[in-house]
């Protein structure tokens, strides 16, 4: 008989109420064949008791976190490598422009970042990609400019390019830091 309050705790519980609904509905439903979860799962409460089901299924549901939090380790590692990959595509004397010209953009109009003939092909390439625009609505002629001339007048760089050289110089700084701390 001390059993018995515990037995109709357990019954009237609401998870339990819940469980013997849902499953009632179910099984009534016409779409239910033999072979359905749902009927696997209420032979099993029967045979085994709904205690012994609660623990198969929590013991599941460990197994499936500890899987999420590798998986979720995997992903975060691939990214990072991503994001490395990215911040390492273009080469450095291509990108040495493309830093050249955020950091003078922002200082004041005395700055200058003079074009030579040797730069057409590096600006083809960062206009070609997004990196830079023309400050005009008009199309960005790199063969318009002329040795000498000041880029910064115009030329600007685009939200992909300030984003680059910003996470280019996150992963560098990174990279100084890991070395740095190799070296101690």
């Amino acid at each position: 008989m001390s059993n018995y309050p515990e037995l109709v705790k357990l019954l009237f519980s609401w998870p339990v109420v819940v469980l013997i609904i849902f499953f009632t509905l179910l099984v009534k439903s016409r779409h239910l064949n033999d072979d359905s979860l749902v009927t696997k799962i209420v032979d099993r409460v029967s045979k085994f008791g709904i205690k012994d089901v609660i623990v198969e299924l929590r013991e599941k549901v460990s197994d499936q976190q500890v899987q999420i939090v590798g998986q979720r380790e995997m992903i975060d590692k691939q990214k990072e490598i991503l994001r490395r990959i990215v911040a390492f595509s273009m080469s450095f004397h291509i990108y040495k422009h493309l830093r050249e010209l955020y950091y003078k953009s922002s200082g004041g109009p005395s700055e200058e970042y003079l074009y030579q003939d040797y730069h057409e092909r590096d600006f083809y390439f960062l206009r070609d990609h997004g990196y830079i625009e023309s400050k005009t609505p008009s199309f960005l002629h790199i063969k318009s400019f002329q040795r000498g001339q000041n880029l910064l007048d115009v030329v600007k760089l685009t939200r992909a390019g300030e984003f680059y050289v910003q996470l280019r110089e996150e992963v560098e700084s990174e990279g100084s830091l890991t070395a740095a701390l190799r070296e101690q």
